[in-house]
Order: structure tokens, then C-alpha cells, then sequence
């Protein structure tokens, strides 16, 4: 079988620069539509005229369709999208969007976090320190850290019906081993998912250690994200450095794919990113490469200081009427820093992400502001 382009490398390429002999037998050559019809009609399959009054049909068909994308397009309607995989949205506003959640529920996904399964041999680091630091914040209503924040938004979200999915490089234990997604019993490696086990008709929780190609994940991810709207899609580098090997995802698809094909994703990527890390490719996710890209309205890039901001981020991810990608910029050091830690009331009822944090010490009364 020869396979070959008509017209070279595209419509104004001319092949015959570098293969002039096979250019000209291509092009003394039928189109493929010519032989098929000449088949067609020498076979019996179709009379002559039946064979031109279809091809006529097709063109007529091809052409209307063309003036009519153009009609549309010049009006502004963008019903023109209708019927493929193009999907029209509405546009990007910074309008609030709440996303706290009741005490009772908050307390429920904290406790099944805290709970471990009786006849389980919890690491003895953990069941001395990560388990009761979570336990005493539930108690006391605060302080709660990044990863607890992280865990209490996945848990909302399962217990709404929301899927989640995290992928990426030791994500199931964190880079900084600050997550734990995944407990290891001690003695036996059994495993325990705690937040599989929030409520009987809870969504589907999904984390995977991935393999070492950020390319081939992330691509497979941000798939997922298109395939399965009603999942919060996650892909963690384990440091934000590593993220240049997906590259071309990032720069063909995730920020820009809305644009070519109207095809929005809510993908969130989670890049480590600070200066404390450990020295060359492990210090810095570019957040430059990013914010050349976020020019119109087409991804969100944050770099968050707070546990609840991140909380509200991912939540507001499935709760607004568009979808965006959320590229965030994850910390180090300030995972489990004492300043850097939110409070209950942060997250219930109420409160939302937002976009400015004032700072309390001096604005009081926000009423006493005045520009």
C-alpha cells in the first residue's frame, strides 16, 4: 500500500521541490473520490448519472454548510458549534461562588479521615503525630493545614457526587509526605483509602502514583478531563519543575484548546513551587510560562497562602456554570508551617474563595475603607 499527500506538507506546499517524480505521478493521478466513482459506475453499482447527481448532492451539502459557518460566525452566533464536540460556555466571571459547607459535614469527612480500621497497624509516625494533629483541629475548631483542606474538599465534593481523581508521582503519599491518601497497614502493607468510605452512595475516588513521564499522564489526564466533566480531574508533579516535560500539553491543549476547538476543561494541576526546595529542577514550576499563557481568560493561575483558599479553589472548580483549567502553585515549607493554617469557620457556610485577603490587623471594619 502507498500512501501519499495530494498536495505535500499542506495545501501550498509543492512536493515536487524534493520528489519530483513521484509529484508528477501523483498528480497525473484520479483523486481517490474519481476512481471510487469510475468503480462505482463500471461495477453497475451506479449509472453515470446517478453517480454525478450524488457527487453534486455532496458538494451542494459541503457548500451550504461553509456559507452558513460563515453567516454565523459573522453574526456572532456561536450556534454554529452545535452538533460537534465544540461545547459553548459562558463567560469567565469573577462573581463569588459559595462554596463552604455545613460544621456536621466538615466534622463527619474530618472523623472518617481520623478513623482507623480496627486489626489496622498504622505507621507509628503517623498514628503519633498526623492522626491526633487532625483529631485535636476537629476538636477545637482549627488549625487546620493543607493537606487536611485538601482532603476535607475531596470529601465534599465525593459526598455531593462529584468523582474525584489525583494522579502523579508519589501523590498518593505526597511529595513532602504530607497528603497520605493512602494508609499502609505496618505489618501486612494492606491498604486503607479512608475517603472511599464516607457514605454508602458517596462518588468514586480515584489516586494513582503514576509513572515517570509527565507527558504521557498529564495528556492522559487532561482526556479524562474532557471525557468525564462531572470528575475533578488532578494531576500533581511532584515538583512543579517537572512539569516542562509535558510541555506541549500544556501549550497545545490545556491553554489553549478552548480557543482552537471550544473543547473547555476543569483540569487542575497541583505544581510544587518555592525556592526551599532541593536545588536545580526542584525549585521552580516557571510560574512565568503560565501567566504568559492565562492572557484571556482561558486558565486560572494561583499561587495560595492559605489552606481554605485552596479548600474554596477546588470546590469552586465544580460549582461555577464554565469550565476553566486551575494551574496552582503548591507549597512547600507552608504544608505544615503554624502560620499558615486556616481555621473552621473558614470553611463553612458562607465563606468562598476570594480573591483578595485583607489583612485584619488593619482593616478592622471593612466598612472604614474608602478609596
Amino acid at each position: 500500500m502507498y500512501c501519499y499527500r495530494r498536495q505535500g506538507h499542506n495545501e501550498n506546499a509543492q512536493a515536487a521541490f524534493t520528489q519530483p517524480h513521484i509529484a508528477k505521478k501523483i498528480e497525473a493521478r484520479q483523486t481517490i473520490g474519481q476512481i471510487y466513482k469510475a468503480q462505482l459506475v463500471s461495477k453497475g453499482v451506479l449509472s453515470q448519472a446517478d453517480a454525478d447527481e450524488l457527487e453534486k448532492a455532496i458538494w451542494d451539502k459541503l457548500e451550504a454548510g461553509h456559507q452558513k459557518m460563515i453567516q454565523l460566525t459573522e453574526s456572532g452566533d456561536r450556534t454554529v458549534f452545535s452538533g460537534s464536540t465544540a461545547i459553548e460556555q459562558p463567560a469567565y466571571t469573577h462573581a463569588p461562588v459559595p462554596t463552604g459547607i455545613e460544621r456536621d459535614r466538615l466534622q463527619h469527612i474530618g472523623s472518617t479521615l481520623t478513623t482507623i480500621p480496627e486489626g489496622f497497624n498504622l505507621n507509628p509516625t503517623l498514628a503519633k503525630r498526623f492522626i491526633p494533629r487532625r483529631i485535636e483541629a476537629l476538636h477545637n475548631g482549627g488549625p487546620i493545614d493543607w493537606a487536611f483542606a485538601e482532603s476535607l474538599a475531596f470529601g465534599a465534593l465525593l459526598m455531593e457526587g462529584n468523582p474525584v481523581r489525583l494522579s502523579g508521582q508519589d501523590c498518593r503519599r505526597g511529595t513532602f509526605s504530607h497528603r497520605h491518601a493512602v494508609f499502609y497497614d505496618y505489618e501486612t502493607r494492606a491498604r486503607h483509602i479512608a475517603l472511599e468510605h464516607l457514605a454508602p452512595d458517596q462518588a468514586k475516588f480515584c489516586v494513582y502514583n503514576s509513572l515517570l513521564s509527565e507527558f504521557a499522564v498529564l495528556g492522559c489526564d487532561y482526556g479524562y478531563s474532557l471525557g468525564y466533566p462531572q470528575m475533578l480531574t488532578m494531576w500533581e508533579a511532584q515538583f512543579g519543575d517537572f512539569s516542562n516535560g509535558a510541555q506541549v500539553i500544556i501549550d497545545q491543549f490545556i491553554s489553549s484548546a478552548e480557543s482552537k476547538w471550544q473543547t473547555p476543561s476543569d483540569l487542575v494541576m497541583l505544581l510544587p513551587h518555592a525556592y526551599e526546595g532541593q536545588g536545580p529542577e526542584h525549585s521552580s514550576a516557571r510560574l512565568e510560562r503560565f501567566l504568559q499563557l492565562c492572557a484571556e481568560d482561558n486558565m486560572i493561575v494561583g499561587n495560595f497562602t492559605t489552606p481554605a483558599q485552596y479548600f474554596h479553589a477546588l470546590r469552586r472548580q465544580k460549582r461555577r456554570d464554565f469550565r476553566k483549567p486551575l494551574i496552582v502553585m503548591t507549597p512547600k515549607s507552608l504544608l505544615t508551617r503554624a502560620e499558615a493554617v486556616s481555621q473552621e469557620s473558614d470553611f463553612l457556610p458562607g465563606t468562598c474563595f476570594q480573591e483578595i485577603l485583607p489583612d485584619p490587623k488593619t482593616f478592622g471594619d471593612t466598612n472604614n475603607v474608602t478609596r
